[in-house]
């Protein structure tokens, strides 16, 4: 494949609250110049991270564990600052009986696993015995006293009477008076290099889908595939997407930066992180 026919790898988040990435971006781009590869925000670490795809809305914690390997792509992110509603605790018990007890960790989670783990240990300062667990909600809590679920699932899990809801943004926020990012979009660095012009191509694709999307929340919504088995509430969802902060403004950089401080206190980081932008990228 020469220099100008190479396409754009894509990793796809199946999640709602990246949907607002997605939708037409393909069309923007021109349906030849991208393709998209599908996953979990798990998945697509390591896909991105094993050159299978170019470009991705990756964890912010992979970011800072293989930044060599990326430069950070526009400013686009998801974040927020309170509640969200798809990254919980679902506990047997309330948050304030949890020290010591057993907590069970989504498979798909990256950061939000992290940022539990800092705020259970640098905030309440409780010693808890973690498990990472492949399966859905209800196995997870046959193994474990609470555990953490992200995305569609925790999203739209049915409220129980017998489990508290403990929303982990929230918490963050509560306790830094910041916004947390959990995500932010990437490209290989390999890649910005030798095409820096496709490159510069998807950046400005990125911002301008985004924008238009987000103008229009009720189409945005019409277009919207369902979610597996789970009933598509409208308002549920619109409600949703405006909680969520799409751009890495300063405030959300601080958060960030924030959250960073505190995974090196914890030995999750070995190093102070910077974000390395594409834009900035000089080829020769």
């Amino acid at each position: 494949m020469n220099r100008a026919s190479r396409s754009i790898r894509l990793g796809y988040v199946e999640y709602v609250n990246a949907f607002p990435f997605y939708h037409n971006l393909k069309q923007r781009l021109g349906s030849e110049e991208a393709e998209f590869v599908y996953g979990t925000p798990s998945m697509i670490n390591q896909f991105i991270r094993q050159g299978k795809v170019d470009a991705a809305l990756i964890s912010s914690l992979e970011y800072a564990l293989a930044g060599e390997n990326y430069f950070v792509l526009s400013g686009g992110c998801i974040g927020a600052k309170g509640v969200t509603g798809s990254v919980v605790l679902f506990s047997k018990l309330r948050m304030e009986e949890l020290d010591g007890k057993r907590i069970a960790l989504s498979s798909e989670s990256l950061s939000s696993a992290c940022l539990l783990k800092i705020l259970l240990q640098l905030e309440r300062g409780y010693s808890n015995d973690y498990i990472e667990h492949l399966a859905h909600l209800p196995e997870m809590l046959e193994q474990a006293d609470a555990s953490l679920a992200i995305g569609d699932q925790a999203l739209y899990w049915r409220k129980s009477p017998s489990l508290f809801r403990h929303d982990v943004c929230d918490e963050w926020t509560k306790w830094q008076k910041l916004p947390f990012c959990f995500a932010l979009w990437v490209v290989r660095r390999p890649f910005a290099e030798q095409f820096p012009d496709k490159t510069r191509l998807l950046s400005q694709a990125l911002e301008n889908n985004l924008e238009e999307n987000l103008r229009d929340l009720n189409a945005l919504f019409r277009n919207m595939p369902r979610c597996g088995d789970h009933p598509v509430h409208r308002r549920q969802i619109l409600d949703y997407w405006q909680r969520l902060l799409y751009r890495m403004d300063p405030e959300v950089l601080k958060g960030l930066e924030r959250f960073y401080e505190l995974a090196r206190q914890m030995k999750f980081l070995d190093r102070e992180i910077v974000l390395e932008y594409a834009s900035a990228v000089e080829v020769g």
